[in-house]
């Protein structure tokens, strides 16, 4: 290998790997996966995110909340709850609709809300942020998703 070349490598490198934390922490507030992994630095910035997991029954307009605790479906959202704080929205809850319906048959769907404990940039405070989405019986794709 030529001087030259080891030179430009280096400098590509470094460049790299001046890059990382800022790209990492786009991608991150973008996709809400952990800050903690994927070889970034935000971790020293933000809290561990935690994932908390609610869901509920759909009969037409109205809902009825599943005690998930006592749910025949608790490992699968522990398991659900762990790959969203890892990977955000990289991990959509549709497995674990599909096997709360499975659970309750008789509802015409499931409504799942994912709250996660966010750093607000404006007010430097942590504050929850709240995915919900619904899906309907016989349908693998959510009816909506709702932000807040």
């Amino acid at each position: 290998m030529s001087l030259g070349f080891k030179k430009h490598a280096v400098v590509v490198l470094l460049v790299l790997f001046a890059a990382w934390p800022a790209t990492h922490h786009v991608l991150a507030q973008r996709y809400q996966f952990d800050p903690w992994r994927f070889f970034g630095w935000a971790m020293y910035s933000t809290p561990d995110p935690k994932v908390e997991i609610y869901a509920a029954e759909v009969y037409g307009e109205k809902a009825r909340p599943i005690d998930l605790a006592n749910s025949p479906a608790l490992q699968e959202t522990k398991d659900f709850a762990h790959r969203r704080s890892i990977l955000g929205k990289w991990a959509p809850p549709h497995d674990l609709a599909e096997s709360l319906m499975q659970h309750y048959p008789d509802s015409e769907g499931m409504m799942i809300q994912i709250r996660r404990l966010v750093l607000d940039p404006e007010t430097a405070t942590i504050k929850p942020q709240d995915t919900v989405y619904r899906f309907d019986r016989g349908s693998r794709e959510p009816r909506f998703v709702k932000v807040h």
